[in-house]
């Protein structure tokens, strides 16, 4: 396709004038703004079957559970560039949808935990580390404050100050030391699927 020639790594088709009925089209618009608004990625039509991908971006650490429903998402939130290109619709003229109000909060949920991971997942060390280090701060501050207490000559040893401080620092640190362990083990589990894949 001209688009894949044009930097774009996948191209998404938008059924722009589908031929379903009214309450579908509905619920699909509003899903999609849902999916826009939570994950910053510009798509009409996430859910088109129609989908074009370079070979390059379909890695294997993207195939997990029910990612496929949001493969292009993700795929953006990675780095590749998306577009998406206007495809005719027909209506349905046999069998029954199997998507329902009944798959909304399911859907909703996978969702949830795809842009997560999709976020941290694949990069666990900035989610822990961030938030290590930020209770560490808090922790050497107050340690910090009762150091200047102390130093005045007053007493901190009775202070609930003191357990907190030494909490926090102790908690920043485990955390920071856990990304690093989840860190370890994602890429171990990337080297595993990739010669999976490799070796077939």
């Amino acid at each position: 396709m001209p688009l894949l020639k044009k930097n774009y790594q996948v191209v998404i088709g938008w059924r722009k004038k589908r031929a379903d009925p009214s309450l579908k089209k509905l619920s699909s618009f509003l899903w999609n703004k849902q999916l826009n608004l939570a994950s910053g990625i510009k798509l009409h039509d996430v859910n088109c079957g129609l989908k074009v991908f370079k070979k390059e971006v379909l890695q294997p650490k993207f195939f997990r559970g029910d990612f496929h429903r949001y493969l292009p998402l993700i795929i953006a939130l990675d780095g590749y560039r998306v577009t998406e290109v206007v495809v005719s619709h027909r209506a349905r003229f046999k069998g029954k949808s199997k998507y329902n109000f009944s798959r909304f909060f399911p859907a909703l949920f996978d969702f949830a935990t795809c842009m997560f991971l999709a976020r941290f997942g694949f990069k666990p060390m900035h989610l822990f580390g961030s938030l290590g280090l930020l209770i560490f701060f808090f922790g050497m501050l107050i340690n910090l404050y009762l150091l200047i207490i102390k130093l005045s000559g007053q007493a901190i040893s009775g202070r609930p100050l003191l357990i907190l401080g030494l909490l926090l620092t102790l908690a920043g640190l485990q955390i920071i030391f856990t990304g690093f362990l989840a860190d370890l083990v994602i890429r171990r589990e990337e080297i595993n699927i990739n010669n999976f894949f490799e070796n077939g």
